[in-house]
């Protein structure tokens, strides 16, 4: 009996729950559905397609589409998002106080006119879904801070916050998009702003790089535009004047003192924004139109102000877009004189011309650095004609860079092709530290005076300072002759792995002073070239040497190596010069001491016997 009983009761709780879930789940609690009736308003906002507002005579209506919203009347415009989506949210939170109803009113003997519902300050229309509620708003309360609404297809008044009055607008521009731009600075590719003292153009190419392109062609300044276009596009329209101009002298745009054009992506044509007069009734304004608008407003005058950049300031002040690293060839003119240098794979740099040879690469790489890092401190002139009166004519030299080895390019290209840098320096001696550098076919720029040191047309300069680099099991024969005396002469024993001593007779290696001789000359360099093909080696005490080396070599070193050491150079170095090279070079004189340093041991000094160690010559008689 009792488990019939259970059973039943089961059965009954599970008919009660699919009841609920069934018919009762899409219904409102008790307190959700006391919420929902005191809601002055009751419209879902994001249901809301259509806001229609009246007040003082002035009708606004406002659609949404595509999730964006748009004023439709008094003028077509885009609206103000926050604003609008701050009104609905706030009517929909908006509660009612209290509920007077038409046997209320009757019984006080009260009419729809003492609510101010004859003659409302506002109407309210909110569409969306298939269905329309219009709200009249009437009379304040003079009790409190209330206003009365009523729904007109209702008989109830309510009464609100009468805050509700200050979020309807006054006027249709107030929901209007104060945003002067539209544009994001990503969005544009190419402006250009035209004033009384000329024509600015600047456009971005599809490397992000931006270019002016008038008055004259040249790089500009990726942050100074960025800035520009930063500095422009937050600014706000303070006051919306007419939006039916039909004579655009009264605004000064029939001869605008300013225009800007914007490209956006995409886009042939530009939209351009005229910037006329000062705005009578404003002491910081000015009235403003886009050509392709027809309303009329009033902007702080702050906007001429960015658009009176001088050109100066959009352009680079990077004298070359080229990275160092990337950089693998270099060319130095001056008339017909030319040094040339060409990075190898290994990232070392070999001397082209005048003559084939190893060049010393942390020298090219810091004049490379050094041009690359370097900025313009000044642009002196464009467009010049009078290149003498400059010092380019002809210019003290020229400096060439390039990240590939092909050399048809000229120097005319460098503001447009990338791959290429070069400029001419002015016989013009600086001024206040300011060096004058021709960049293109046109232009003159300031830089620094310290660039001119990095070029240096003797292409000894440039030489490797390694003269020797031999591997020691390659020397077989070493001599030394020192002041013209008697050579000494060591050849190496393969039996022995060892050298020995062939001349002077009788005399023994000294094994130690061999190691630093050897360590000395095999990795020898030249402190400083002084000469190449020297007419007269006496000026260097090279016509009798102080010292002759010579090296005998196998394998990949050749027949040998012959070092001549001449006379003082001063600031403690010597002359010295490999023969067959013909270059006369300096060696710190410590070096020229380790190469002249004895290699044998010393002879041994016969010793005369004293008669204590010969007493036999003492037993000697006399003669």
């Amino acid at each position: 009996m009792k488990g019939t009983v259970t059973f039943i009761l089961f059965v009954l709780v599970l008919t009660l729950g699919a009841f609920i879930y069934l018919f009762e789940r899409d219904t409102w609690s008790t307190a959700e559905q006391n919420a929902h009736a005191r809601k002055a308003f009751t419209f879902d906002p994001d249901e809301i397609s259509q806001i229609w507002i009246e007040r003082d005579g002035a009708q606004l209506i406002c659609e949404r589409e595509e999730g964006l919203w748009h004023i439709r009347t008094p003028v077509d415009d885009h609206a103000d998002e926050g604003l609008i989506h701050r009104f609905l949210y706030y009517i929909e939170l908006l509660r009612k106080n209290t509920a007077i109803t038409a046997q209320d009113r009757l019984e006080h003997n009260l009419t729809l006119s003492d609510y101010g519902m004859d003659a409302p300050q506002a109407m309210i229309r909110l569409s969306g879904k298939n269905r329309t509620k219009s709200y009249l708003i009437g009379k304040k309360s003079t009790l409190d801070n209330r206003v009365y609404v009523k729904e007109e297809s209702q008989d109830v008044i309510v009464s609100v916050d009468d805050q509700l009055l200050k979020m309807i607008p006054t006027s249709p521009s107030e929901w209007r998009v104060r945003d002067l731009f539209r544009e994001n600075a990503s969005d544009i590719t190419r402006f250009s702003i035209r004033r009384a003292d000329g024509f600015i153009q600047a456009g971005r190419q599809d490397s992000g790089q931006w270019v002016i392109q008038q008055p004259i062609k040249a790089r500009a300044s990726v942050t100074a535009i960025q800035r520009l276009l930063e500095s422009l596009l937050p600014l706000q329209i303070d006051r919306f004047v007419t939006d039916s101009v039909k004579d655009l002298t009264a605004y000064g745009l029939d001869h605008p003192m300013a225009e800007l054009s914007l490209w956006q992506k995409n886009s042939k044509t530009p939209d351009t924004l005229l910037i006329g007069k000062a705005a009578e009734t404003t002491t910081n304004g000015v009235f403003v139109k886009w050509s392709s608008k027809t309303a009329v407003c009033v902007v702080s005058n702050g906007l001429l102000h960015l658009l009176s950049v001088p050109l100066n300031e959009l352009r680079t002040r990077r004298l070359t877009t080229l990275a160092a690293p990337a950089v693998r060839h270099v060319k130095l003119a001056r008339g017909e004189q030319i040094v040339e240098f060409l990075k190898t794979e290994n990232g070392q740099w070999e001397m082209l011309r005048p003559t084939r040879e190893k060049a010393d690469t942390m020298l090219i790489d810091m004049l490379v650095e050094t041009w690359c890092d370097s900025g313009i401190l000044s642009y002196v002139a464009d467009d010049v004609t009078n290149w003498p009166s400059f010092g380019f004519d002809p210019p003290r030299c020229s400096v060439e860079l390039s990240i590939t080895t092909n050399q048809t390019e000229s120097a005319s290209e460098t503001s447009e092709n990338r791959s290429f840098a070069g400029w001419q320096i002015s016989t013009l001696p600086p001024e206040n530290g300011v060096l004058l550098v021709r960049a293109d076919a046109t232009s003159v720029y300031g830089v620094a005076a310290q660039l001119a040191d990095t070029v240096n047309m003797n292409p000894l300069y440039y030489r490797a300072r390694e003269l020797l680099n031999i591997p020691r099991d390659q020397v077989l024969r070493i001599s030394q002759t020192l002041d013209q005396d008697e050579t000494c002469e060591l050849v190496y024993d393969d039996t022995s792995k060892t050298f020995t001593v062939v001349r002077p007779e009788g005399r023994t290696l000294d094994a130690e002073s061999l190691d630093i001789f050897l360590r000395q000359i095999l990795r020898l360099s030249a402190e400083r070239f002084v000469v190449e093909n020297p007419e007269n080696l006496a000026e260097f005490g090279l016509d009798q040497p102080s010292a002759v080396i010579r090296l005998g070599l196998s394998g990949s070193a050749g027949i040998g190596r012959t070092l001549l050491l001449g006379g003082e150079a001063g600031n403690g170095h010597i002359y010295a010069m490999i023969q067959g090279r013909d270059v006369v070079f300096e060696l710190n004189r410590v070096t020229g001491a380790i190469l002249c340093a004895e290699l044998l041991k010393k002879a041994p000094v016969p010793k005369t016997p004293t008669p204590e160690e010969n007493p036999s010559r003492e037993n000697q008689p006399a003669e």
